[in-house]
């Protein structure tokens, strides 16, 4: 799994208070940026994505790694994680592969014990 820079407009220091500032900031962002900015974060990658229509954030890891699942305008999911590390490291993973390796479904929200 290849480790990519979030785009440069995301990249912010992640204050101690809270961990991943830049998956907070995609979630207060107006759907079209949202959908902008991480369709700009597969293209990145070497994805093909020209446009993302779909968008669902699944859930934190114990660690406040984010989880958003996307759906390109030519069909592929993709699992983007957002790493709450100062450079905003991301990770993607085509959501069959996560499937697969992890049994895991995009789009579906984690379940986290209280």
């Amino acid at each position: 799994m290849k480790i990519h820079a979030i785009i440069p407009a995301l990249m912010l220091a992640c204050p101690p208070v809270y961990a991943n500032e830049v998956s907070t900031q995609l979630e207060a962002m107006p759907a079209p940026e949202r959908a902008n900015a991480l369709a700009g974060v597969l293209r990145q990658s070497g994805r093909d994505c020209s446009n993302v229509f779909r968008i669902f954030l699944q859930g934190h890891d114990s660690g406040d790694v984010a989880f958003w699942n996307v759906t390109c305008s030519n069909g592929k999911s993709y699992n983007i994680l957002v790493n709450p590390d100062p450079d905003a490291q991301t990770a993607i993973i085509d959501c069959s592969d996560m499937r697969a390796i992890a049994g895991i479904d995009c789009f579906e929200q984690f379940i986290t014990a209280d």
